[in-house]
């Protein structure tokens, strides 16, 4: 028997609501379909930040260490990176101090002037 366009059942773009027994002319529904995640890992060298109050810092892995763990802590805590992984390495310093640079108050502006590498491992459904 051929079914003629007038006679044939639509097809129903909304996916049925539970599971049947019979194959159905639309999926069914299994819940909310997770977005997709995407894996991130990157490397960016050349950072900079100024270290105020101090004129070196005295160890390059202790300070790569904490730098790390308060990356790697505001990346969770941001509710959309999973996975997280940071790694910081101070690469160089260059020290301010003893300069005669002053600040505005006519004090002796001590700090270093840090540059670090970060390596980035993320995963993200945005």
């Amino acid at each position: 028997p051929s079914l003629s366009p007038s006679s044939a059942e639509p097809v129903t773009p909304e996916p049925t609501k539970a599971v049947t027994s019979e194959p159905t002319k639309a999926p069914v529904a299994s819940g909310e379909t997770p977005a997709p995640t995407v894996k991130v890992d990157k490397t960016t060298s050349g950072l900079t930040t100024t270290l105020n109050g101090i004129c070196v810092v005295e160890s390059a892995a202790e300070w790569s260490k904490a730098t790390t763990e308060f990356f790697e802590s505001q990346y969770k805590e941001s509710g959309k990176m999973t996975d997280t992984i940071a790694e910081v390495t101070l690469t160089s310093q260059q020290s301010n101090c003893g300069s005669g640079r002053r600040n505005t108050r006519g004090l002796q502006a001590n700090s270093v002037e840090v540059t670090y590498e970060q390596a980035l491992a993320y995963s993200t459904s945005d």
